[in-house]
């Protein structure tokens, strides 16, 4: 035999992935509303990605793999990467979120 191959076992706490998720989404929303002011427009958008943020953790929370994989495709480009990028950090890096997104 030339090579092994190991089999990695992931363990979520779905409900604290989501609260963490959800305390990013938040903070992200209220820097964002911050920074626009006087932009009502770019407001609305902001709390739409907040929203649709919301919708993932909801999912997260549910252990759904595949409902947050399809939620957020359904989002907003701008939304989606941030909050994929935020699940990255959150679970320790792409390639562990990947396997959890399956």
């Amino acid at each position: 035999m030339i090579g092994t191959e190991t089999l990695q076992v992931i363990t979520v706490d779905w409900s604290l992935l989501a609260d963490q998720l959800d305390e990013l989404v938040i903070a992200k929303m209220h820097s964002d509303l911050d920074q626009w002011k006087n932009a009502p427009g770019m407001r609305a958008i902001f709390v739409g990605h907040a929203r649709d943020g919301l919708e993932v953790c909801k999912h997260v929370r549910a252990g759904d793999t595949s409902k947050v994989r399809a939620r957020l495709w359904q989002m907003d480009t701008a939304a989606r990467e941030y909050v994929y990028e935020m699940l990255e950090r959150l679970v320790g890096g792409p390639d562990i979120l990947e396997k959890m997104l399956g």
